[in-house]
């Protein structure tokens, strides 16, 4: 990571959250935020295809040249970009991981293109359950033209799940839900699924690994590792 505001916006996270899956809704304060507040975003997760933007930030609005807020935050994004957005989310929500992401920016086929930063971090809100996210987007790299217009194409560069506490969160038992919410879970298709009977895969106990991705497919789970070079820092809140 290079931008301030996302390293900002994780540590703060990470303070509130205090060794929990997520911190909840109600404990962000903007006061605490201040410097980032126009860079981040609230996006509420309704279903896989529905993730709307709730706040959005001044400078991210005027940055892409649009009002945000009340959007769909996958239209933003090509289709091969939003099958990706999707399934991030998607273990955000589940197993309470940050993602954190980088993408270009265009304004047209022979312009510089602009780079940015995107971080999205797991919220509860109702129930104990994650569908909020606090994010932000940052410039890392601007061109001239970004100064005076909008870019026409977002096209994400990288995708990265990280897990704060070094490997994944189950999902909340269901005997610690409502038993209104136990009914609508045993009616989801999630809940018949093979994978909802299977446990949530661990990172390997002491070998200092931090990164992984979670790829899954229809009859598998499983965890991508970073290379062999690749190095954690001892503190939480150190992120590259």
């Amino acid at each position: 990571m290079k931008h301030e505001t996302t390293l900002g916006l994780y540590r703060y996270w990470n303070t509130v959250r205090s060794g929990r899956r997520a911190p909840r809704r109600y404990e962000i304060e903007p006061a605490q935020i201040v410097p980032f507040l126009a860079e981040t975003l609230i996006l509420e997760q309704q279903d896989d295809n529905d993730c709307r933007v709730r706040v959005a930030g001044t400078h991210v609005n005027e940055t892409l040249g649009v009002n945000l807020r009340g959007q769909t935050f996958y239209d933003l994004w090509s289709e091969p970009d939003q099958v990706v957005l999707r399934d991030n989310i998607r273990t955000i929500t589940e197993h309470g991981s940050v993602g954190f992401f980088t993408f270009s920016a265009a304004l047209a086929k022979d312009e510089p293109i602009a780079e940015f930063e995107m971080l999205l971090l797991p919220l509860t809100h109702l129930e104990d359950r994650i569908d909020r996210l606090l994010g932000c987007i940052s410039v890392v790299g601007s061109p001239e033209w970004l100064d005076s217009a909008p870019p026409v194409s977002l096209d994400l560069l990288s995708n990265e799940l990280i897990w704060p506490d070094g490997r994944p969160r189950p999902h909340a038992s269901l005997k610690e839900m409502p038993l209104f919410a136990r009914r609508e879970f045993a009616k989801s298709e999630f809940a018949k699924s093979e994978f909802a009977r299977r446990e949530v895969p661990s990172l390997r106990p002491n070998e200092g690994i931090r990164h992984a991705r979670l790829v899954r497919s229809d009859r598998r789970s499983f965890l991508v590792y970073d290379g062999g070079l690749a190095k954690s820092n001892s503190g939480d809140d150190t992120l590259r």
